[in-house]
């Protein structure tokens, strides 16, 4: 990832976040965010008038110059023009600091690499480690303005401040419970389609996602249950969409569609993965976008193959990982459950890289995989 390649070995918190040997006070820094579930957080410096946001960081590592967008990247966006057109000299995007008295930054915001690049910064490790929607907020070009300025910059950023809190209502909210039980579901994974960056729920079962205006497909997978998306989502401005999500135990199962209780006037369907990928593919096993599939991407491809063909497939898991997931197998066979010679055996999850290894260690190489399988499962 852009964080851990990364030490330094100051004090600075903010470049110090997962390098060892650390002081006790990154410590708690560090694991702070990750063990208390924020939705939004910013760290206030001083050296120029600017609302930055992630990455902070990039992989080639470019002085600056580079644009390193995050998956969130509208969102972040989002956040930082919240704050900065209610400031009166950051929303000008002219700071006019004597040390760079030329810089500018369009709408009083900027990408932080593209500025200049931080290895292991704080905004970046909020984000991808604790949920956390933060970015650095630039107040004033003295990072020690004299105590007869403090009360003009709380003028200018009062409003600022308090736009920036309410941004923590939008988006899509709500709680992922057990379709039997009734009891909230935790860790559940919620998976907005296009953005390759997945929240989890609390201990209630409950979720708080950020997104921008617009209409969203969601999938919510958990732990022993059947995977359940909701198309079509639309997020408005203002409060969250509230969405509650109930999951199937995989035990007891049926292929009936749910319609789940919503909070607001809108009501969303529940479909199957199956239903969702005829929509999204219109019938066709030529997948619309070779990337990268990620755990939860394989782990809801491989229910879905098993819950279409029961008849020559079997589904399990032969143990755990170093990471506590499940290293499932799927059997491809006229018989399964039967050994004989000649069973075709998928192996998915954490043994990709048995198949990265025989395909060249290209990440590319898994979609052809799903569709290998899709093909010879279809015929």
């Amino acid at each position: 990832n852009l964080v851990t390649h990364w030490c330094n070995t100051s004090v600075d918190v903010e470049s110090n976040c997962i390098c060892f040997p650390l002081p006790n006070s990154n410590i708690v820094i560090c694991y702070f965010p990750v063990e208390n579930k924020f939705l939004i957080s910013a760290n206030l410096h001083g050296g120029s008038v600017v609302a930055s946001y992630p990455y902070d960081d990039s992989r080639n590592h470019e002085s600056k110059g580079y644009y390193s967008k995050a998956p969130d990247d509208e969102v972040f966006k989002y956040l930082a023009k919240t704050y900065a057109s209610k400031h009166p000299i950051m929303k000008m995007g002219k700071p006019g600091c004597a040390d760079s008295p030329e810089e500018t930054f369009p709408d009083g915001i900027t990408n932080g690499a593209k500025w200049y690049d931080v290895p292991g910064g704080m905004q970046d490790y909020n984000y991808l480690y604790g949920q956390c929607f933060e970015i650095t907020l630039e107040l004033s070009c003295c990072k020690y303005p004299p105590a007869s300025a403090l009360n003009e910059e709380w003028k200018n950023n009062l409003e600022s401040l308090l736009s920036f809190m309410e941004q923590v209502h939008i988006g899509v909210a709500g709680f992922v419970t057990d379709a039997v039980l009734g009891s909230g579901i935790s860790d559940a994974s919620i998976v907005v389609v296009g953005i390759d960056h997945n929240i989890t729920t609390g201990s209630f079962g409950d979720f708080h996602r950020l997104l921008v205006p617009g209409i969203y497909n969601i999938t919510t997978v958990a732990q022993g249950y059947m995977p359940s998306t909701v198309l079509n989502v639309e997020v408005l401005e203002g409060p969250a969409t509230q969405l509650n999500v109930t999951l199937q135990s995989l035990d007891n199962h049926t292929n009936e569609t749910v319609t789940p209780t919503m909070a607001s006037s809108t009501e969303f369907k529940m479909h199957n993965v199956s239903e969702m990928e005829d929509v999204q593919q219109s019938n066709t096993i030529e997948p619309e976008d070779f990337r990268h599939h990620n755990y939860i991407d394989m782990e809801i491809l491989l229910r879905k193959y098993a819950m279409e063909y029961p008849a020559i497939t079997r589904s399990y898991s032969i143990g755990k990982s170093v990471e506590e997931r499940n290293l499932y197998v799927m059997e491809i066979s006229d018989n399964p459950g039967v050994h004989e010679m000649g069973i075709i055996a998928t192996i998915v999850h954490n043994i990709f890289n048995m198949y990265l290894y025989f395909y060249g260690q290209n990440q590319c190489s898994v979609p052809p995989i799903v569709l290998r399988a899709r093909i010879l499962l279809s015929h």
